[in-house]
């Protein structure tokens, strides 16, 4: 009858099977699985599947139906559970227990009432779910039906619960089933190939399953005469397919029985004469059903009343009433209301000749789940082998580790690096980050657990659950539950036994140790933990964990019972809240805690897979595709706009998520992170409708997470400017006048005498290759090469600088030759800190004037975060020029938008200008003789104008400041220094320069062409577009940038082979150098498509006849071009040319500076 071979694993009692068995097992279930898919997706063969008509649920309150009945309508949406079913949950009615069979007369009551004589065709299964389950803790709060299972509905699905997988088990059993009512548990599974089961017969039929003794003593046994089950297993085993399997008549049940009773009635049989056949479901019909249903109405159900002891013991050929007071069943003596119902009901049952069938199922497993050892054996030891999951719904940050996990369960977990999980452990709905590694013991159960990142070890045997509770009437905390997986919830002592702490005592335990230990290491005594009026306390109605405001603090004060790591009195733990399991239970917000953990897994799972695509840096366009759920999110925002609220409050917690975790980082990532994060947004939304209420709310966000990035980037390159500086000089932080980074090194005495002046001279610049490698962020994530020279225009450097310490308090800033004139009173500076509008002319001055003297407020001024004090800046203007003020004023005689570097080479001007007036030397070329601390200074400066760029938010790189800054040619190089602390990025600039002969300059400047373009260039929104791009690691952005930055190497070679090369050759040189210009040219184009437009691509076109090539000198759309004029062209043959077609456009004289 039996299988000879047995699956035990210790301290469980084995299941019994063969290989043969395993793979009928794996493959019925995988067929039942696709047989439930059809069903629940509506595929109908040609006659609909028959499948259940009612489905009830019952539960233990009215807390846990609602919790129930959310959960299945979820399923329902997200198609694990079957839309064509009537679902109810019914709970059972305030006052006493009364046992599942008490609920199962409460059920057959409902579906009287809601239905009526349709109650007559019914098909209802019954699933008794309502109990704490004190023996599986974890699932003590929820309730075991919703226990989730590690078994996929489809190959690419999730995980379902122990609810579709009953649907699952028993799909078939409509199929030959008279109206009536199947009745099973939560906490079983069961596992057979036997196919299509007769359920016809009148009365009760029930599922048998081959076990052992040892699990019949805790189960029901049905009592089969050998004989007959030898002659039906012939008549089994000689059917076809087709035919039905039929049931036994079964002669007696007997509930929880004794070895000695189960020999005494013959249940034993099979070959070694220690085998039995157990109970897990049965089937009662609709005559059967009546006569309870009438029971119910002549009698008060006030006791607990067991559906499988109290229905089945009345039935059967040989049924006898030795049960009635039987307390194997109870655990204590029945009281007279239990005996009185017993007695009722064995006298109905056969008074009405009710029968009693079993189909012994041959081969199969019952797998009771009812306990933590078993729950732990079945999980991560047993049910894998039948198709089962070991791992599932994870998400692992080491994708190789999955493999590594051998004997464990692990469903829906954030699972980081260095992470081990011991044998036999289940882990579910866990964060598990470790900063530094991980290692969870074997044999334990987490679940909901969010541990600290510095958590390095669980211990063996360890159980840890997170409970969302009410904290208060308005605030929801924490509390994480703590035991050891072999503790028992149900043991009690006696107050005065705990108190003397005597042998008695000892049995209650948590991990291992007695609990006396454990209070005695809180600084506890027994009344902290337990009422006055308790006299038997349990671990059940402990009032010892304690509750946190985060779930993540809550594990970590868990924790500490557990390993009792750390001094005692480290936490003054009589004045933490604390709540008991039995309250918890009581005060539980299942529904919130179930939405809380989801979202909390969905959120941290798409954070690491954005996390992922950001540290290998990835186009963000691909992101959304790349990570499903985020396109998944948008889809279900897009069907319901009535829920925008909730799709707001979700989306803003995952962006604040991954806004605080993703730009927990250097300025520099932090920065790129936010540019990331704002462009995924707008990728994320621009799908909707205009009118969709999401999409002003997170164009908003984006708006503002570009805005943030920004501003990191901005203060990742102020940040060495502002070390030692004085933040409040009002509240006596002026100990002697600190002059910060940029100042270091003057040598004037402060003040700085009424009168004292300086003047700077600057060319223009042209830039031939590498531009955009020198932006920010390229040229701060790689190492940026640019070509360019300094040029005079009509013989005189366009660009003057003049600063003058005046008697009057002001700051007067002048620009254009006075055409644009401010005085700002030196106790109103602050409104110097408006200078965030590039638009306006004064705008850079007063950038630069900030930046020179009030570095340590311009961090904040941008997003306005600073409060900044007049009284502060005052009184650090007065240490640098004493009662007397400034006088600004500067001069360009070059076209607003020229593409010249102006700005740039103005804003060196100016800081130049502050340095020269205090002391400080600096040099306009690059020569052998240029010291290590002068290249240091120039440094200061260069990065010093990138910085004032940031603040006005144009963005600008190092080419111009470098161009206009030294003369000549030069080929620079620019890399972060690695000596900068990780928030700083500070570029260190290797300037080679090539120096022309006098013949070879006569020659540059003879064949140089300029032409102004007659239109104006729009630097700012190419730059934003091109940086924004780089950010998001856009693939033909950063492929483009790499290859322009190439150029530049390439062009510094001409050079050097135009200066050391023959005259004979200078012609093949600057053919080379037309060619790589028009080659930069294309690539700018294809970097940016608005760089060029058809205005210059006709001029580009009419040039060509007498250029070897040309290219747009600026960011592009307008501006000077740069051309190398073909042999024995003229200038005015090129001003003939297009003067006709391009009247706006003119011939520039302007000249290679060399000094």
């Amino acid at each position: 009858i039996f299988s000879p071979h047995r699956s035990k694993t210790m301290g469980v009692d084995p299941l019994i099977y063969n290989e043969e068995d395993r793979i009928k097992f794996t493959d019925s279930l995988r067929k039942k699985r696709e047989k439930y898919v059809k069903i629940i997706e509506n595929i109908e063969d040609e006659t609909e599947i028959p499948f259940w008509d009612v489905i009830i649920v019952t539960a233990i309150d009215e807390i846990q139906r609602g919790f129930y009945e959310e959960q299945i309508q979820q399923k329902i949406l997200r198609m694990e559970l079957p839309e064509r079913v009537k679902y109810h949950v019914i709970n059972d009615p305030i006052g006493p227990k009364i046992g599942c069979g008490g609920s199962t007369l409460e059920a057959i009551q409902f579906v009287e009432e809601m239905y009526g004589p349709k109650a007559d065709s019914l098909k209802v299964l019954l699933v008794h779910a309502g109990g704490y389950s004190k023996r599986l803790i974890n699932h003590s709060v929820s309730g075991k039906i919703f226990c989730p299972i590690p078994f996929q509905l489809t190959d690419s699905g999730g995980h379902i619960s122990m609810l579709e997988l009953k649907l699952i088990m028993f799909v078939d059993f409509p199929k030959k089933m008279n109206a009536g009512f199947y009745v099973t548990c939560a906490d079983d599974i069961v596992l057979f190939s036997t196919e299509n089961l007769d359920f016809t017969k009148k009365g009760v039929t029930a599922l048998a399953h081959p076990s052992s003794i040892s699990i019949g003593l805790g189960h029901g046994v049905f009592v089969i005469d050998e004989g007959e089950l030898l002659k039906w297993k012939n008549e089994v085993g000689e059917k076809s397919e087709e035919k039905v399997t039929k049931p036994l008549l079964c002669s007696r049940f007997l509930h929880k029985p004794t070895e000695e009773t189960m020999r005494k009635e013959g249940a034993i049989v099979g070959r070694d004469d220690c085998e039995i056949f157990v109970d897990s479901s049965f089937f009662m019909d609709r005559n059967l059903c009546t006569l309870l249903l009438q029971f119910k109405k002549e009698n008060v159900i006030d006791c607990e009343v067991d559906a499988y002891g109290d229905f089945l013991q009345p039935l059967g050929t040989k049924a006898s009433r030795d049960y009635f007071e039987n307390n194997r069943t109870t655990g204590n003596l029945p009281n007279s209301s239990l005996i009185e119902k017993r007695r009722l009901l064995f006298d109905l049952f056969q008074s009405n000749g009710i029968s009693l069938h079993v189909i012994p199922l041959i081969p199969s497993l019952f797998v009771h789940i009812g306990t933590t050892e078993e729950y732990l054996d079945h999980m991560t030891f047993n049910l894998p082998k039948f198709g089962f999951e070991s791992s599932l719904g994870n998400y692992f940050q080491d994708k190789e580790r999955e493999k590594y996990y051998q004997n464990v369960c692990i469903q829906r977990n954030i699972i980081g690096r260095n992470v081990e999980i011991g044998e036999k452990s289940v882990v579910e709905f866990c964060s598990l980050s470790p900063k530094v590694k991980l290692l969870i013991g074997k044999n334990c159960v987490l679940s909901q657990v969010h541990l600290p990142e510095e958590v390095e070890a669980v211990p063996d045997r360890s159980f840890m659950h997170t409970l969302l509770i009410h904290a208060g009437e308005t605030s929801e905390g924490f509390a994480t539950i703590v035991l050891g997986t072999e503790d028992d919830m149900k043991i009690s002592v006696k107050r005065k036994d705990l108190i003397d702490r005597n042998e008695r005592s000892k049995s209650l335990k948590i991990h291992g140790s007695p609990i006396y230990e454990i209070l005695d290491y809180l600084g506890l005594n027994v009344g902290d933990v337990w009422g006055e009026k308790e006299g038997d306390l349990s671990l059940w109605n402990a009032r010892l964990f304690p509750i946190a405001k985060t779930a993540e603090e809550s594990a970590g004060l868990g924790l500490k019972i557990l390993t009792r790591s750390g001094k005692n009195g480290e936490k003054n733990w009589k004045k933490i809240d604390r709540i008991s399991l039995a309250t918890a239970v009581k005060g539980r917000n299942l529904v919130g805690q179930t939405q809380y953990f989801r979202v909390r897994h969905q959120e941290k799972k798409i954070f690491h897979r954005i996390q992922d695509e950001f540290e290998a840096e990835k186009d963000v366009s691909n992101w959304i595709s790349d990570i499903p759920q985020l396109n998944h999110i948008v889809k279900l925002m897009g069907k319901n706009q009535n829920e925008e609220e909730k799709w707001i409050h979700w989306m803003d917690d995952l962006l604040d998520y991954c806004e605080l975790h993703l730009g927990n980082q250097t300025q520099l990532k932090k920065s790129r992170a936010f540019f990331s994060l704002s462009t995924l947004i707008s990728n994320l939304f621009v799908t909707l409708p205009l009118d969709h209420p999401l999409r002003e709310h997170f164009t908003e966000r984006s708006n503002a997470l570009g805005k943030k990035a920004w501003n990191s980037l901005r203060d990742c390159l102020l940040s060495p400017y502002l070390v030692d500086l004085p933040l409040h000089p009002e509240l006596g932080e002026t100990n002697g006048h600190r002059l910060g980074f940029f100042l270091a090194k003057a040598t004037k005495k402060f003040p700085i005498q009424i009168g004292d002046k300086s003047e700077i001279l600057l060319p223009a610049r042209i830039v031939i290759s590498g531009g955009w490698s020198d932006t920010p962020p390229f040229c701060l994530d790689k190492v940026g090469h640019c070509v360019n020279f300094a040029v005079s225009i009509d013989g005189k450097l366009p660009i003057s600088v003049e600063l003058e310490v005046i008697k009057d308090p002001q700051v007067v800033l002048t620009s254009e030759d006075g055409k644009d004139s401010k005085s700002f009173h030196r106790n109103r500076l602050s409104q110097l800190f408006n200078y965030d509008s590039p638009g306006e002319s004064l705008s850079l001055l007063k950038a630069c004037v900030c930046f020179t003297l009030f570095p340590q407020f311009c961090t904040g001024q941008v997003d306005g975060k600073l409060n900044i004090s007049d009284r502060s800046l005052e009184m650090i203007f007065a240490n640098f020029f004493g009662e007397g003020g400034i006088r600004l004023k500067t001069h360009v005689d070059i076209p607003k938008g020229s593409g010249l570097g102006t700005s740039s080479i103005l804003m060196l001007g100016i800081l130049r200008a502050f340095r020269s007036l205090f002391g400080i030397n600096y040099i306009s070329n690059i020569t052998e003789t240029t010291s290590e601390e002068e290249r240091k200074e120039l440094d200061k400066e260069m990065n010093a104008v990138l910085v004032v760029e940031q603040m006005l938010t144009t963005g600008g790189g190092w080419q111009d400041q470098i161009g206009g800054g030294l003369d000549g040619i030069k080929f620079t190089s620019g890399e972060i220094s690695t000596s900068t602390p990780s928030e700083s990025s500070f570029v260190n600039y290797d300037v080679q320069n090539v120096k022309l002969s006098e013949d070879r300059l006569q020659f540059f400047n003879d064949r140089l062409l300029v032409v102004y373009t007659g239109k104006t260039r729009m630097a700012k929104p190419i730059l934003w577009n091109i940086v924004d791009n780089w950010f998001i690691r856009k693939h033909e952005t950063v492929d483009c940038l790499h290859r322009i930055k190439g150029k530049a190497s390439e062009n510094l070679k001409i050079f050097r082979n135009f200066a050391s090369h023959p005259q004979e050759q200078w012609e093949q040189d600057w053919n080379d150098l037309g060619v790589l210009t028009n080659t930069v040219k294309d690539l700018n184009i294809e970097l940016e498509r608005s760089f060029s437009n058809d205005y210059l691509n006709d001029l580009f076109r009419i040039l060509s006849q007498f250029v070897y090539g040309s290219h747009l000198i600026g960011a592009g759309s307008g501006g000077f071009i740069v051309g190398w004029l073909k042999p024995n062209v003229g200038r005015d043959q090129v001003r003939d040319a297009i003067s006709q077609s391009h009247p706006d456009a003119e011939i520039s004289n302007m000249k290679l500076w060399q000094r």
